[in-house]
């Protein structure tokens, strides 16, 4: 193009140039007016292009899962969904007619029933594998695992009372081994457990739960709580390191949190909420806004039933949730003799041998 404007200036205006080479030097101009015209044209199409496409709609998707017929979640912890990093499949806890013991069940997004695992009776609260391939959970005391597809299921350590868990790609698995606990980490192979989190006496911590790693995988989320039962108002979403004690605040809340495309999401009263979040600086970059109404919440978990995957998948369960357990008195004829207490999360009462 410089070339063809010094052309220009040097002599193509001038008189006295022969006809050929005056014919030449149009043909010239005219190919040179063409192809910057041409450029011009690709330019503003490729930014219209552009613009088109940081502009489009986002298209959103509703829809209800519907179980498996003859099946329904085990009502502890509410099912406990928890969708696959790679948004293919669903994995939860549920009972049907040809077990009486809940157990975990795997549905695959693409089709219209799941796969009950055997060997994974009373699970909870599952957690998958970075590959999607493996699915791990608390049974019977211990942290396992097991193939999403079925298999023999394996104990890869001691966890009493699991509080959730969370799987890197180096194969660090971070949980909670019991319900007054802080953050653990033990090898996806299994071996001996190490703390990685201590409880802040500053802030009164009494647990800490529900970690999720971030996609670096040495940074993770995790819940604090300060309270008994439903926890206070010092609980708190909290970032992590495996690389440094140190342990940032950032945001008070009551529930679990997972994040997922530059976003933490969490529930405020019911209310699942979405705050902008910048995973490399590990800070929010907004105000936290609400996505859904209604969320099944369970206050003595301190947890929300909700699971999200990258791309902008989101699942989540709706209504109430019995979150404890009634204490009844009933006689040998089965008539009701009363209740003791409110209704908590508790387990096996056993009576005294005076009956009293």
């Amino acid at each position: 193009l410089k070339r063809a404007l010094q052309w220009i200036v040097d002599g193509g205006s001038q008189a006295g140039v022969p006809v050929t080479v005056s014919r030449r030097r149009r043909r010239r101009e005219w190919v040179l007016t063409s192809a910057v015209t041409l450029l011009a044209a690709v330019v503003v199409g490729l930014g219209y292009l552009l613009w088109q496409l940081d502009n489009r709609e986002v298209r959103v998707v509703r829809s209800n899962l519907q179980l498996t017929e003859g099946t329904e979640l085990w009502g502890l912890a509410g099912g406990m969904a928890e969708l696959s990093p790679d948004g293919k499949k669903l994995a939860y806890v549920a009972r049907d007619s040809t077990a009486d013991d809940p157990r975990l069940w795997v549905r695959p997004l693409d089709s219209l029933t799941g796969i009950p695992l055997p060997g994974t009776e009373f699970a909870l609260f599952p957690f998958w594998s970075p590959d999607s391939r493996y699915i791990a959970f608390f049974a019977e005391g211990k942290l396992k695992k097991v193939l999403a597809t079925g298999g023999p299921t394996l104990t890869l350590c001691e966890a009493l009372s699991g509080r959730g868990g969370s799987w890197n790609t180096d194969d660090v698995i971070l949980f909670t081994p019991t319900s007054t606990d802080v953050i653990h980490r033990v090898p996806a192979a299994g071996g001996e457990p190490m703390a990685v989190t201590v409880l802040d006496s500053t802030q009164e911590d009494l647990t800490h739960r529900w970690v999720q790693f971030l996609p670096d995988g040495r940074r993770f989320l995790f819940f604090a709580r300060t309270g008994s039962d439903a926890g206070s108002e010092n609980d708190a979403v909290c970032l992590g390191s495996l690389d440094a004690p140190d342990v940032q605040r950032l945001f008070r809340a009551r529930s679990n949190a997972a994040y997922a495309d530059g976003q933490i999401f969490f529930v405020r009263e019911r209310t699942l909420m979405a705050l902008p979040f910048d995973a490399g600086a590990g800070r929010a970059t907004g105000d936290a806004v609400p996505l859904a109404e209604g969320i099944s919440t369970l206050t003595n978990w301190s947890r929300g039933v909700f699971t999200v995957a990258p791309g902008g998948l989101l699942v989540y369960r709706e209504g109430d949730i019995a979150s404890g357990s009634q204490l009844e008195i009933m006689g040998v004829d089965g008539s009701p003799q009363g209740r003791i207490g409110p209704a908590l999360t508790q387990y096996t009462p056993r009576v005294s041998p005076d009956g009293t």
